[in-house]
């Protein structure tokens, strides 16, 4: 695991017991963009105050990750807890605040070099 992903890790778990209760929050670096990252974060919650959490885990990674870790990621994805691509994880693995790395992470017909799974529960939570 990288420094970048033990990073990510210490991210997901602060906003996990002061924003947010992650139904999966994971990490798939991009296989057309170098060194690029695209988070995936999904929770129940409505949609006005999708946005606010959204704001909030933006504002936390800015002011917790290291700048070349911010260059990393491409995007921040917020998917429902019934998204069929959530549902191919929650569903399969039980993970929460610690990280497993994906052994096909060209699965789900999306193609990436490399996917960690830091959490992944089918309990749909309720907000902090």
């Amino acid at each position: 695991m990288t420094p970048f992903i033990n990073r990510l890790v210490a991210a997901e778990k602060y906003l996990s017991k002061r924003v947010v209760n992650f139904n999966l929050f994971a990490a798939f670096q991009k296989d057309d963009l170098f060194k690029k990252w695209d988070i995936y974060v999904s929770f129940q919650v409505n949609e006005i105050d999708r946005n606010e959490i959204m704001e909030k885990i933006s504002k936390h990674f800015q002011s917790n990750l290291l700048v070349n870790d911010l260059i990393s990621i491409s995007r921040i994805m917020y998917l429902p807890p019934n998204d069929k691509f959530v549902k191919s994880f929650t569903n399969n693995l039980s993970l929460e605040h610690s990280c497993k790395e994906v052994d096909n992470p060209a699965s789900n017909q999306l193609h990436y070099l490399q996917a960690y799974i830091i959490t992944s529960s089918k309990k749909i939570k309720t907000s902090v």
